[in-house]
Protein backbone atom coordinates (compact mmCIF):
# COMPACT_ATOMS: atom_id res chain seq x y z
CA UNK A 1 0.00 0.00 0.00
CA UNK A 2 1.34 3.39 -0.99
CA UNK A 3 0.52 6.86 0.22
CA UNK A 4 1.91 9.67 -1.96
CA UNK A 5 4.68 7.36 -3.08
CA UNK A 6 5.59 6.18 0.45
CA UNK A 7 5.21 2.60 1.58
CA UNK A 8 3.01 2.60 4.69
CA UNK A 9 4.30 -0.76 5.98
CA UNK A 10 7.90 0.42 5.95
CA UNK A 11 6.95 3.67 7.71
CA UNK A 12 5.06 1.76 10.41
CA UNK A 13 7.90 -0.74 10.94
CA UNK A 14 10.54 2.00 11.13
CA UNK A 15 8.36 4.01 13.54
CA UNK A 16 7.90 0.98 15.79
CA UNK A 17 11.64 0.23 15.74
CA UNK A 18 12.51 3.84 16.63
CA UNK A 19 9.93 3.92 19.45
CA UNK A 20 11.24 0.58 20.75
CA UNK A 21 14.79 1.89 20.77
CA UNK A 22 13.75 5.10 22.54
CA UNK A 23 11.79 3.33 25.27
CA UNK A 24 14.44 0.62 25.61
CA UNK A 25 17.17 3.24 25.87
CA UNK A 26 15.24 5.08 28.57
CA UNK A 27 14.76 1.84 30.52
CA UNK A 28 18.45 0.96 30.29
CA UNK A 29 19.42 4.49 31.33
CA UNK A 30 17.10 4.46 34.36
CA UNK A 31 17.99 0.91 35.36
CA UNK A 32 21.74 1.01 35.03
CA UNK A 33 22.60 4.65 35.56
CA UNK A 34 19.97 6.24 37.75
CA UNK A 35 19.04 3.25 39.90
CA UNK A 36 22.60 2.08 40.43
CA UNK A 37 23.73 5.58 41.40
CA UNK A 38 20.83 5.83 43.89
CA UNK A 39 21.71 2.47 45.45
CA UNK A 40 25.37 3.46 45.71
CA UNK A 41 24.58 6.85 47.24
CA UNK A 42 22.17 5.53 49.86
CA UNK A 43 24.05 2.40 50.88
CA UNK A 44 27.12 4.56 51.53
CA UNK A 45 25.18 6.23 54.37
CA UNK A 46 26.02 4.60 57.69
CA UNK A 47 23.12 2.47 58.89
CA UNK A 48 21.48 1.98 55.48
CA UNK A 49 21.54 -1.64 54.37
CA UNK A 50 19.10 -1.64 51.47
CA UNK A 51 17.12 0.46 49.04
CA UNK A 52 14.01 -0.21 47.01
CA UNK A 53 12.87 2.36 44.45
CA UNK A 54 9.25 2.67 43.37
CA UNK A 55 8.74 5.01 40.45
CA UNK A 56 5.38 6.27 39.27
CA UNK A 57 4.74 10.00 39.03
CA UNK A 58 7.21 10.56 41.86
CA UNK A 59 10.04 8.38 43.10
CA UNK A 60 9.27 6.67 46.40
CA UNK A 61 12.15 5.21 48.41
CA UNK A 62 11.93 2.25 50.76
CA UNK A 63 15.10 2.22 52.85
CA UNK A 64 16.13 -0.65 55.09
CA UNK A 65 18.02 0.39 58.18
CA UNK A 66 20.38 -1.50 60.42
CA UNK A 67 20.64 -0.36 64.03
CA UNK A 68 21.61 3.29 64.17
CA UNK A 69 22.79 5.34 67.11
CA UNK A 70 21.12 8.60 66.12
CA UNK A 71 18.07 8.26 63.91
CA UNK A 72 17.81 12.01 63.33
CA UNK A 73 21.33 12.14 61.89
CA UNK A 74 20.82 9.12 59.66
CA UNK A 75 17.45 10.36 58.43
CA UNK A 76 18.89 13.83 57.79
CA UNK A 77 21.56 12.31 55.54
CA UNK A 78 18.97 10.16 53.78
CA UNK A 79 16.65 13.10 53.18
CA UNK A 80 19.46 15.41 52.01
CA UNK A 81 20.74 12.75 49.60
CA UNK A 82 17.25 12.07 48.26
CA UNK A 83 16.53 15.76 47.70
CA UNK A 84 19.91 16.30 46.05
CA UNK A 85 19.58 13.34 43.67
CA UNK A 86 15.85 13.41 42.93
CA UNK A 87 14.83 17.03 43.47
CA UNK A 88 11.16 17.60 42.78
CA UNK A 89 10.75 13.97 41.64
CA UNK A 90 11.11 12.78 45.26
CA UNK A 91 7.96 11.19 46.61
CA UNK A 92 7.98 9.53 50.02
CA UNK A 93 10.73 8.00 52.11
CA UNK A 94 9.74 4.89 54.04
CA UNK A 95 12.06 3.32 56.59
CA UNK A 96 12.12 -0.42 57.19
CA UNK A 97 13.32 -1.61 60.60
CA UNK A 98 13.25 -4.91 62.51
CA UNK A 99 10.29 -4.38 64.81
CA UNK A 100 8.57 -7.03 66.89
CA UNK A 101 5.19 -7.08 68.60
CA UNK A 102 6.55 -5.81 71.92
CA UNK A 103 7.97 -2.70 70.24
CA UNK A 104 4.83 -2.14 68.17
CA UNK A 105 2.67 -2.35 71.31
CA UNK A 106 4.96 0.07 73.15
CA UNK A 107 4.91 2.52 70.24
CA UNK A 108 1.12 2.32 70.13
CA UNK A 109 0.93 3.31 73.82
CA UNK A 110 3.52 6.02 73.25
CA UNK A 111 2.07 7.63 70.15
CA UNK A 112 -0.74 9.33 72.08
CA UNK A 113 1.81 11.29 74.10
CA UNK A 114 3.75 12.06 70.92
CA UNK A 115 0.77 13.52 69.11
CA UNK A 116 -0.33 15.44 72.19
CA UNK A 117 3.13 16.98 72.43
CA UNK A 118 3.11 17.84 68.73
CA UNK A 119 -0.29 19.51 69.16
CA UNK A 120 0.49 21.41 72.34
CA UNK A 121 4.24 21.88 72.08
CA UNK A 122 4.73 20.37 75.56
CA UNK A 123 7.60 18.00 74.84
CA UNK A 124 8.79 18.02 78.45
CA UNK A 125 5.57 16.31 79.57
CA UNK A 126 5.86 13.89 76.64
CA UNK A 127 9.40 12.97 77.71
CA UNK A 128 8.18 12.17 81.23
CA UNK A 129 5.34 10.02 79.90
CA UNK A 130 7.65 8.33 77.42
CA UNK A 131 10.17 7.34 80.08
CA UNK A 132 7.38 5.65 82.07
CA UNK A 133 6.02 3.83 79.03
CA UNK A 134 9.42 2.63 77.80
CA UNK A 135 11.15 1.76 81.07
CA UNK A 136 11.68 -1.89 80.03
CA UNK A 137 13.24 -0.91 76.65
CA UNK A 138 16.13 1.08 75.30
CA UNK A 139 14.32 4.19 74.11
CA UNK A 140 15.43 7.47 72.62
CA UNK A 141 13.10 10.23 71.48
CA UNK A 142 14.44 13.40 69.92
CA UNK A 143 12.72 16.44 68.50
CA UNK A 144 13.75 18.95 65.89
CA UNK A 145 11.92 21.66 64.02
CA UNK A 146 10.27 19.25 61.56
CA UNK A 147 10.07 15.80 63.17
CA UNK A 148 9.88 13.72 66.31
CA UNK A 149 12.23 10.73 66.06
CA UNK A 150 11.39 7.58 68.02
CA UNK A 151 13.93 4.81 68.56
CA UNK A 152 12.81 1.76 70.54
CA UNK A 153 15.13 -1.21 70.93
CA UNK A 154 15.45 -4.61 72.54
CA UNK A 155 18.31 -7.04 72.08
CA UNK A 156 16.48 -8.78 69.22
CA UNK A 157 14.59 -5.96 67.51
CA UNK A 158 14.43 -2.24 66.85
CA UNK A 159 11.66 0.15 65.80
CA UNK A 160 12.25 3.53 64.17
CA UNK A 161 9.44 6.02 63.60
CA UNK A 162 9.65 9.54 62.30
CA UNK A 163 6.58 11.59 63.13
CA UNK A 164 6.19 14.84 61.21
CA UNK A 165 5.36 17.99 63.10
CA UNK A 166 2.97 20.51 61.57
CA UNK A 167 3.82 21.31 57.99
CA UNK A 168 6.63 18.77 57.62
CA UNK A 169 6.49 16.23 54.81
CA UNK A 170 8.20 12.83 54.95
Amino acid sequence: MNFNGLKIRIIIVVTLIVLGLLFGGRYVYERFYVLDSLVEAFTSIEGVSGLQVKTQRKTDLVITLDRVSQLETTYGKIKDTAEELLGDKLGTIQLVDRRDQQLVDCYHRLHYALWQAISTGDFVDMAAQASKLTEDLDARITVDRDYVYVELETEEAYLYEIVPRQGAIT
